[in-house]
């Protein structure tokens, strides 16, 4: 039985293979150093993936994962932009108003599912989906709202789950949203803080990857060997840094039996 990662279902693989692990950890470093020296970090070029051999090749079209729909805007219009608010405390505080509109389930009424990821807009309308899928809608409102907003990834113990002969391992992404000084967490898991909890601040960037890598994972646990091949291939794209994304191919490639071609990735 092979190990595939996901999360929140994000997926991440469990195995990684040294040769990945040093091109993982030498990329999160150079990009850790040009964020501290340029506060923003460049795109990366993503290494070349093996091809799927005797498959199909599918074409992943790239997606907003912040797209704003009129209903969002609506919905932050009422909620954090709105002025009738019985005293000032409670019209300067947009990032509180928001956070509990969108967990309040008689405003918004989001459907907590840990096997959904979708954008921001389709979360919106389906009103339901994972953590990230969840905190993508979030970030994407209180950024209309004007607010400082990002992703944040928490770790905690691992989670395994079985499905079709592949053990899956889920990570937690959850949403900050900074107003006048103060940070908010929010999270749709609505999961106890742990003391000494440790996070870690996600890019956009790397958000997307784990977006297409969930899909990929949807796909690889159907057996769908092409179509995991593209999105494992779109994530890389996006940000070669996320390293359990390479793993996720390489057992792609394995179940294709192209051994040398996994163990490269």
């Amino acid at each position: 039985m092979e190990h595939v990662a996901i999360d929140g279902f994000q997926t991440g693989m469990v195995e990684r293979l040294k040769k990945r692990q040093a091109l993982g950890a030498a990329l999160a470093g150079a990009v850790a150093l040009l964020i501290g020296a340029c506060g923003s970090s460049p795109p990366l070029t993503a290494p070349d993936v093996p091809p799927l051999l005797g498959h199909p090749q599918h074409q992943v079209a790239d997606v907003d994962l912040l797209s704003m729909t009129p209903g969002m805007r609506d919905f932050v219009d009422a909620h954090a932009k709105s002025q009738l608010f019985r005293n000032s405390s409670e019209r300067g505080n947009s990032a509180w108003r928001l956070a509990y509109a969108a967990l309040d389930p008689y405003l918004l009424d989001f459907d907590y599912d840990p096997l959904v990821t979708l954008p921001a807009d389709r979360a919106f309308e389906e009103r339901r989906g994972n953590c990230l899928t969840f905190s993508s809608m979030f970030i994407a409102m209180a950024r209309d709202a004007g607010l400082e907003a990002w992703f944040q990834e928490v770790v905690v113990p691992p989670k395994w789950t079985s499905v079709n002969e592949t053990l899956l391992i889920s990570k937690h992404v959850n949403a900050v949203v900074q107003d006048r000084g103060r940070a908010y967490t929010v999270d749709v898991s609505r999961r106890k803080t742990e003391a000494f909890e440790q996070t870690r601040r996600l890019s956009d960037r790397e958000a997307k990857a784990q977006y297409f890598n969930n899909l990929g994972a949807d796909a690889l646990i159907a057996n769908n060997l092409a179509l995991a091949h593209a999105y494992f291939s779109k994530a890389i794209a996006t940000d070669p840094s996320v390293a359990y994304v390479w793993s996720n191919l390489g057992v792609t490639l394995r179940r294709n039996e192209q051994t040398a071609d996994a163990v490269m990735a």
